[in-house]
């Protein structure tokens, strides 16, 4: 059922198959972030700009939207989206939810480009 192909995928992403993953966790119908993730990481693979808003996307159809991590991926797509508004307001929303990522994100190379920034500093301590 939906819970072994998401299982699977799981399985498929630590390996680093992303694309057996991303055809896993399509199929569970499981909306996640794991998923979100795992479209996160293939553009490495495929250099593909479009997977930042399918990413996005997945992450938006989450029932929970209360989780730090959600909240940080989004900044992280924010970074390389350049859109400031989704960067800064969901690394805010992911500090305010897990206060040690903060200091993660201050080190985090994602968001080298916006480290000197006062806005940044002031989320990222």
């Amino acid at each position: 059922g939906d819970e072994v192909s998401y299982n699977q995928a799981v399985i498929a992403t630590k390996k680093g198959d992303y694309e057996t993953a991303l055809n896993l966790y399509q199929s569970s119908k499981l909306n996640t972030f794991n998923w979100a993730l795992c479209k996160y990481l293939n553009y490495f693979n495929t250099k593909n700009a479009d997977v930042f808003d399918a990413t996005l996307g997945i992450l938006n159809k989450i029932e929970d939207q209360s989780d730090a991590k959600s909240a940080y991926l989004k900044a992280i797509l924010g970074a390389r989206k350049q859109d400031r508004d989704l960067l800064f307001n969901n690394l805010k929303v992911a500090v305010e939810k897990d206060a040690s990522l903060g200091a993660y994100a201050a080190k985090d190379i994602e968001f080298a480009q916006y480290a000197q920034e006062e806005e940044f500093k002031n989320i990222a301590k």
